[in-house]
């Protein structure tokens, strides 16, 4: 799998928006990854018709999360599903960046775990990609958004990433599927990290030993 950045511009992205996606697309398995729990596909789990939030509870607090199942009902379905997996848990915030430019948290890499057991890849996922989904979410801060695959139109099944910033450039982009209601002062707090695989501007340059970073400790999911 190619590296997962913020916005696209992993690999030096561009601002035109993706292509749209084909009428009724589903996930596409990617290869499994040795040591990683991966799924060809999620189950169906969310009922659009119902509301959801994530408590996703990390080192350094919580972040209450809404999520939009009528208006990007694959993302949140595979979010519903890997969490019900305990897939995020014990998963670094791997990127953690507050450059006014790039200013955003993204995790959900399987690869990246607090324990150190797998190497960081920062391309890891659950063993299949997203189509995107477009609905009339905007990239605000709070925004929590599908982190793209480099060099092509898919998005990580399991990487997301929560905007510190308005950044209206990506509107179009990305899936948005939820938006932080509680915890923002949580993100605000997240150790900041760059590894060097993630694109970096000169104000924020990558880190060859990046700080150990905070971690998810569990996502619980309230249906309403």
């Amino acid at each position: 799998m190619a590296a997962v950045g913020f916005g696209g511009l992993t690999g030096g992205g561009t601002s035109n928006p993706r292509p749209e996606p084909t009428p009724g697309a589903t996930p596409t398995p990617t290869p499994q990854l040795p040591g990683v729990k991966t799924y060809p596909g999620p189950q169906q789990v969310v009922d659009p018709s119902k509301s959801y939030t994530a408590v996703i509870r990390t080192t350094k607090g919580e972040i209450r999360v809404r999520l939009y199942a009528d208006k990007a009902p694959l993302a949140v379905n595979s979010f519903v599903f890997l969490a019900r997996e305990g897939f995020y848990d014990g998963l670094l915030i791997h990127i953690v960046r507050k450059d006014p430019a790039y200013a955003f948290a993204q995790t959900g890499d399987p690869t990246c775990r607090a324990d150190g057991a797998l190497v960081c890849s920062g391309a890891g996922g659950p063993g299949y990609t997203l189509p995107l989904e477009r609905n009339d979410l905007t990239h605000r801060r709070g925004a929590v958004a599908l982190a793209p695959i480099a060099g092509g139109t898919d998005l990580s099944g399991s990487q997301f990433y929560i905007l510190l910033g308005d950044q209206p450039r990506l509107d179009g982009r990305d899936t948005v599927f939820g938006e932080v209601v509680a915890g923002m002062d949580v993100v605000e707090a997240l150790t900041e990290r760059n590894p060097c695989f993630q694109r970096h501007s000169r104000d924020n340059p990558c880190q060859e030993q990046p700080p150990p970073g905070d971690a998810i400790l569990g996502i619980a999911i309230q249906e309403g």
